[in-house]
């Protein structure tokens, strides 16, 4: 199953952006992030038609929330083309799609503070090594951010997921905040 989410956000120059994310959830890999000014049905049948070709797969249902670019008859046609189930979430229900909920959170937390400019410019090395330690630093608060939010009621395979996928990111800042130590 994938699971497939958009984003919004907004330049520096006060311009939207969104981003189309899309997971695999077996392999919890990060398959596909694109940003563009708006999306469609049509952009985003070509995203998951470019990963079904590099890849060489297709899933059997897609996790996907009830968006306008999300139901429209060209996706839905290009789900029965393909033999790809939709997997709708419930209205108002993010959590039901929680593995790219949580991508999308960390993604932004590091997108965020690695896009950061050094106080300098380019030739302050100080700011730019407190930059990458902002990025380090957002990795491990994002899996602590993760782990704080599971619920009691969260079912039981989606918790382990977001506790292993929350563990690793931490590991991934941890390690490279104390290389960087070195």
């Amino acid at each position: 199953m994938w699971a497939l989410d958009f984003q919004v956000d907004v330049t520096a120059e006060g311009r939207q952006v969104r981003f189309l994310n899309i997971i695999d959830e077996y392999t919890r890999e990060a398959l596909a992030t694109r940003a563009a000014r708006s999306f469609n049905a049509d952009a985003t049948i070509d995203v998951l038609d470019d990963l079904i070709t590099t890849l060489g797969r297709k899933p059997q249902h897609i996790r996907m929330d009830n968006g306008p670019e999300l139901t429209a008859h060209a996706l839905m046609d290009w789900c029965g083309y393909r033999g790809v189930d939709p997997a709708f979430i419930d209205p108002g229900s993010p959590w039901q799609n929680g593995i790219c909920e949580s991508f999308n959170v960390i993604r932004n937390g590091v997108q965020i503070n690695t896009n950061l400019q050094p106080p300098g410019g380019p030739e302050d090395v100080t700011g730019s090594m407190a930059v990458a330690a902002n990025a380090r630093l957002a990795l491990y608060d994002g899996g602590q951010y993760l782990l704080a939010r599971l619920q009691p009621g969260t079912p039981p395979d989606l918790a382990e997921a977001v506790r292993k996928f929350a563990n690793n990111l931490m590991d991934i800042g941890a390690r490279s905040t104390s290389d960087g130590a070195r």
